[in-house]
């Protein structure tokens, strides 16, 4: 294939915790929170040589020359955004090989970076334990295990930590699978919670096949089908805590599919503006 080139990057992935739940509250908010993001992240990639790919949904997929420069872009953004309200940030990172090809990234370790993301502390940074490896011998870093969760669609294990000093937040103990399957603590799952959740999924799914292309300005009939779009899930729980597992799970379907290639995958600012009249 043409432009494609094969090397060692440091992966990273962000994007804002209970961002569905701030949306619902206030749309316009969630919106300038998305663009104010943008305008700070841009230069400090610039300044660590990396490279901005794309927006998923409300976060971002990017890569660094080197495991030092992604873990200072992830210090430099947390602190960056820690004292605007709503931009809580969550950061990922990891090491491996990447195809690079018209400016986006594929591989298996691109997919392991995207699901160290979803166990980072809020303001915090997870690593997997190839970038504690990296930065174990410099004193500046410290780290604090997580866990060893099973990643969706990954086969090895992989050791999942997160970076303790530079004033970022660790989570005070690691939730894993045990606690979301025997509901200690976290989002506890029932029957009406779960077909909530389906119901809201066929719903999207019926509108990505018959909707969208109705609002969607600029494209004929023929060229309905070729872009989609992931509607919000809602927290139909008693829990607020499923807000946050919502959004993540609304972030892992934008992902999943946008990795396919074979739609253009609408971001979350994009399907902002039609939420009251679709849900209405």
């Amino acid at each position: 294939m043409s432009n494609q080139e094969r090397k060692l990057a440091a992966i990273v992935y962000t994007d804002i915790a209970g961002f569905s739940e701030l949306s619902a509250a206030d749309e316009s908010r969630a919106l300038e929170l998305v663009n104010l993001q943008r305008e700070i992240v841009e230069p400090i990639v610039e300044n660590y040589n990396g490279n901005l790919h794309k927006e998923i949904g409300d976060g971002f997929l990017l890569t660094f020359p080197t495991v030092t420069a992604a873990v200072e872009f992830g210090i430099d953004f947390q602190r960056a955004v820690k004292k605007i309200e709503g931009l809580n940030i969550r950061i990922g990172i990891h090491e491996g090989e990447i195809t690079e090809q018209n400016n986006d990234v594929f591989g298996d370790d691109v997919n392991i970076g995207a699901r160290i993301e979803s166990h980072s502390p809020i303001g915090g940074i997870a690593i997997s334990e190839k970038v504690k490896l990296e930065i174990g011998s410099l004193p500046e870093y410290q780290t604090q295990f997580i866990g060893e969760p099973e990643l969706k669609g990954i086969k090895q294990p992989v050791k999942i930590y997160c970076i303790s000093s530079h004033g970022l937040l660790s989570p005070k103990k690691y939730v894993g699978k045990s606690s979301v399957s025997e509901g200690q603590g976290g989002f506890n799952f029932n029957i009406l919670s779960i077909t909530g959740i389906l119901l809201t999924v066929v719903g999207g799914i019926f509108w990505i096949w018959y909707g969208f292309g109705s609002i969607s300005q600029g494209q004929d009939n023929d060229k309905n089908f070729q872009s989609i779009a992931v509607l919000y899930l809602e927290n139909l729980s008693n829990d607020s805590e499923g807000e946050n597992w919502c959004a993540g799970l609304t972030d892992g379907i934008i992902t999943s599919i946008s990795k396919l290639g074979i739609f253009n995958v609408k971001s979350r600012t994009d399907v902002l503006q039609f939420r009251r009249k679709v849900t209405s």
